[in-house]
């Protein structure tokens, strides 16, 4: 679990994000088995929240690799 704040006080788990809208001046989100709720991150908040945002993308995608080099039934 990865909490990001995306109102003052309120928190999400970033692994739990299924899509991310950059579009009209603002950031919202929905999360994963959840197609009608739309969640905004306040201004304040957007930068840090797109910060951490990437920070786990880039941890999930090093993890994935990490694990395929050390299971011994791939070449890789």
């Amino acid at each position: 679990m990865f909490l990001i704040e995306f109102t003052e006080n309120k928190f999400i788990d970033a692994e739990r994000i299924d899509f991310i809208n950059l579009a009209d001046n603002k950031v919202i989100f929905q999360l994963v088995g959840d197609n009608e709720s739309f969640f905004t991150v306040d201004k304040a908040l957007e930068r840090q929240f797109i910060n951490k945002l990437e920070d786990v993308n880039q941890g999930s995608a090093i993890a994935s690799r990490h694990h395929h080099i050390n299971n011994p039934n791939t070449k890789y």
